[in-house]
Order: structure tokens, then C-alpha cells, then sequence
């Protein structure tokens, strides 16, 4: 029998990352592991809605949580994971270096952008994050010019939001084209939507625009990953690549460059690469997320009558669906494969999505007292 029968200490996972990712992963197994989670700030953030709170659409406290008031309290380990081990995470804590065994580990660290719509590595606490955050918000709300770079989904929502409010936008982007991993149809669909709020989109390649007309510039060309201070440097260099992003198997187990796998270290979210190098968009993190659980699951049970039963991830990019939620301005856009719906109400159903998701993470005993 496995441990879902078993009276004996349910199985260590440590989740290292406080990504939306690990939160989600967290939630699907906190009944039969004994789970640590180790972030580097004390805090939960839905950071794809930053965008709103820079802009002055929803304040940080709707789309943050401290740990202590979350269904993860107890479980959090307020330091910097520095080296990943066979069996254990070394931490850099307040308190000094402490080593966190496990049987099982998550690495769902996220990833940076080279701007400040998300937060970094840095050791810190809500409170000192929300200090640096409203110095940005303040700069982005007295801004009149804005150059955003990069016109994928970040790029298109920055850049939208921030021209519905009054700015002047310059949507830089190779080739002059929109959101390029998107079918044509939605591209052609994007375009009236960018042209109501005033969004002028112009090719990088011919006249890349000055930094230095503009009051504020956004770079949203794409993730970055820690080089010199990945976890992974030491004892498992082979494990990632050369942008530092994890390689993971199409079971989301950490492998080297032919796919030999760590049977019990996972990684997934941004963090990682599979062989598909999908969209990190929510539905694709979604569907990681439940392989990951299930496999764990599987591993830690050794299966039904000693078989596993693992679940996989395509190994080609055009096997995913495609779905995603473009927020526009004043409207949005919902893609479904070659299917595209436009509306405001689009955009009401967007902006929802981050406080929702802090509303289900809040501890009952802290909605209670924020309703008195």
C-alpha cells in the first residue's frame, strides 16, 4: 500500500519559488505532503496584474498577501534558496544559512523582466516592496510619453493600459507586428483595439526609437533568468540551460541535455524550459501544474500495485491548445485556437482575475476580520 493508506509522516515536498506556479502546486498537495515553501519575499502576488495597479486601476492589496495571512502560513521559509542539493535546499535567511531536507522538490521560481513589472530575487518584505512599487507607479502615472518595447501579450497589455489612461504610446516591436506567436485572425482582431486607445506601433528594425524622447520606457522583450546565482550552479550545472532557465522532461522532472532526469526534483511554471518551449501563459502553467501533481502524486505512492502512472507534457509546441485573454484597454480579447471574442466585458473578466485569485488564498479568519 502507499502512503494514502498510511498512518506513518507524509512525504517532504519543498517548494522552492513563491511563482503563482508554486502556489497553485502548493494547493493541489498540501493534504498529502508535508510542504515548505522558501521565497525570498514574505509575500504572495498575482504580478500579471501589476499592470493595473501601475496604472492606477487596482491597489496592491487586492492583488497581494502577506504568507502569514494565506492558507500557506506556517509552511513559508522567508529566505533566499542558493543551492539546490540530492535531498536538501541551503537557504540564506535573516538568521543565517539553514539547510531544508526533503524527499521530494519543486523549483517554480518564476522569472524577471528586464523592467520592473515584476518583482526580482531580492531578500524583502511586503512592506519595503510597496515602497518601491508606489515610487514606480508614481513615475508611470506622471509620465506623458511612454516607449514599451516588445509586443508580445506583456508588451500589447502594457502598452494598451497605459494609453487608455491618457499616455502617449510608442509600441515598439520587430517587424511591426503584434503578438507574432498568435494566429493571424487575432492579430488582425488586436489591431482596432490598439488603434482606439491611440497606441502607435512601429517597427524596431527600421527606426528603433530613442530612449531619451520618452519620459518612461518599458522593456517587455521577454523573461531573464539568474546566471551567476542559480541554485542549480552547483551541483546541477547540466540542469539548465544557457539563458538559466530549468530543463525539465515531459514529466516536469529536472534533466540534463540528453534527458537524464532527477527522479525527485520537479521544476515548472517560467522557470523552466520544456522540449514544446511553450507560451507561459496561464492555460499552459495550469495544465503543468496538474502533471506536476499528479506525478508527484504517482512517485511519492509508488503508484497502484508498484506502477506509475505518470502524465505528460506535449512535446510540440502546435499539440497545446492555444487560449489566452489579451487585456486591451477599454476591451479585450479571448483567442480559443483559430476562435477570437472581443468585448468590454472581456476586460471586467480580466481585471477580476488577480483579486479572485488573493480572495481564494486569504485564510477565513482574515476575510472575517476585513469585512468588521
Amino acid at each position: 500500500m502507499g502512503n494514502k493508506t498510511s498512518t506513518g509522516p507524509r512525504p517532504r515536498l519543498v517548494i522552492v519559488g513563491g511563482s503563482w506556479a508554486a502556489v497553485e502546486t502548493y494547493k493541489a498537495l498540501h493534504k498529502e505532503f508535508d510542504n515548505k515553501i522558501i521565497d525570498s519575499k514574505d509575500f504572495i502576488e498575482v504580478t500579471p496584474a501589476m499592470h493595473y495597479y501601475y496604472t492606477g486601476q487596482i491597489p496592491h492589496e487586492k492583488i497581494s498577501l502577506p504568507f502569514e495571512d494565506s492558507i500557506l502560513r506556517g509552511t513559508h521559509i522567508h529566505g533566499k534558496a542558493i543551492e539546490l542539493q540530492a535531498n536538501a535546499v541551503v537557504v540564506q535567511t535573516a538568521d543565517g544559512l539553514k539547510t531544508i531536507e526533503f524527499d521530494y522538490c519543486l523549483v517554480a521560481t518564476g522569472a524577471l523582466y528586464p523592467s520592473d513589472m515584476k518583482p526580482n530575487f531580492e531578500f524583502k518584505t511586503l512592506h519595503e516592496y510597496r515602497i518601491k512599487i508606489k515610487a514606480v507607479q508614481d513615475k508611470v502615472l506622471n509620465a506623458k510619453k511612454v516607449l514599451v518595447r516588445g509586443a508580445g501579450v506583456v508588451g500589447v497589455e502594457v502598452a494598451t493600459e497605459l494609453a487608455a489612461i491618457g499616455k502617449q504610446v510608442v509600441l515598439a516591436c520587430r517587424g511591426g507586428k503584434i503578438l507574432p506567436k498568435f494566429p493571424p485572425k487575432a492579430q488582425r482582431r488586436v489591431q482596432p483595439c490598439i488603434d482606439e486607445v491611440g497606441v502607435k506601433v512601429v517597427d524596431s528594425n527600421q527606426s528603433a526609437p530613442s530612449a531619451e524622447d520618452f519620459d518612461l520606457v518599458y522593456d517587455c522583450t521577454g523573461n531573464t533568468y539568474p546566471i551567476e546565482d542559480n541554485i542549480l550552479n552547483k551541483n546541477f550545472l547540466n540542469y539548465r540551460d544557457d539563458k538559466g532557465r530549468v530543463r525539465v522532461n515531459d514529466f516536469f522532472q529536472i534533466c540534463d541535455e540528453k534527458f537524464n532526469p532527477i527522479h525527485n526534483i520537479f521544476a515548472v511554471g517560467d522557470c523552466c524550459i520544456t522540449q514544446a518551449n511553450e507560451e507561459k501563459n496561464i492555460n499552459n502553467l495550469r495544465n503543468g501544474v496538474k502533471i506536476v501533481a499528479h506525478n508527484l502524486k504517482e512517485l511519492a505512492h509508488k503508484g497502484k500495485d508498484g506502477r506509475l502512472k505518470f502524465k505528460c507534457f506535449p512535446k510540440e509546441r502546435s499539440k497545446l491548445p492555444l487560449m489566452a485573454l489579451v487585456s486591451l484597454g477599454r476591451r479585450s480579447l479571448l483567442v480559443m485556437g483559430s476562435k477570437t471574442m472581443r468585448g468590454e466585458f472581456l476586460t471586467k473578466m480580466k481585471k477580476s482575475i488577480g483579486p479572485k485569485i488573493i480572495k481564494e488564498l486569504t485564510l477565513k479568519e482574515r476575510k472575517r476580520s476585513k469585512s468588521q
